[in-house]
């Protein structure tokens, strides 16, 4: 009977150890399922949420334009509605998609230089680049008169037709207003443009 007992319990130690191996195994394999079954849930997520694009990160930028003219500048946007930028020098931003609007509107009223799009990128985008290769900055027009007899002639010279316009009324804004402009400057731009910009009187 002991032999019989001690085989007993032999084996149930046996059928113990046995189990143990079997339920370690187990509980490694599930922790194993869960921690796959974390990564499948993240990588959903990831999935789920929108990555933004080149196109979205530009979707809501402001594209400023800025009036070169004496007077008022006048844009046409979507529905033909109209936009006024009053002032020279003044600007109005605009979303991205009202100025592609502007731009497919107003194409040839821009590449002359009348309004400067202050956005570099946006020029390029829209295949204003060629254009803008040869044209005067609001600053380089605001200081343009600082300059030389020679340079304020090279840059008319060298200007877009739309330009040379604006530069004409600069300087007969200042001839109406009495500024001294130096004589070479007006006697070439008049040659120049065909107009008489040494005659012209100072209001009174």
């Amino acid at each position: 009977m002991a032999t019989t007992r001690k085989s007993k319990a032999e084996t149930e130690d046996t059928v113990m150890q046995a189990n143990d191996t079997p339920t370690s195994d187990v509980d490694v394999q599930s922790l194993l399922s869960q921690m796959a079954e974390m990564q499948k849930q993240i990588e959903a997520m990831k999935q789920s949420q929108p990555v933004p694009s080149v196109l979205d990160s530009f979707k809501d930028r402001m594209i400023t334009f800025i009036n070169l003219t004496p007077g008022s500048a006048m844009l046409k946007g979507s529905a033909n509605r109209p936009y006024e930028i009053e002032g020279r020098y003044k600007s109005r931003a605009f979303t991205e998609t009202e100025a592609r609007v502007i731009v497919s509107n107003m194409g040839n009223y821009l590449r002359e230089g009348f309004v400067y799009i202050d956005d570099a990128s946006f020029v390029r985008e829209v295949g204003l680049a060629d254009a803008y290769a040869n044209m005067l900055k609001p600053e380089e027009l605001k200081e343009l008169f600082n300059k030389n007899p020679q340079a304020i002639v090279s840059a008319y010279e060298l200007a877009l037709d739309g330009q040379k316009k604006i530069i004409l009324d600069m300087v007969i804004e200042k001839k109406s207003k009495g500024q001294p402009i130096d004589a070479n400057i007006l006697v070439k731009l008049g040659e120049l443009s065909g107009k008489d910009l040494v005659n012209i009187e100072a209001d009174e």
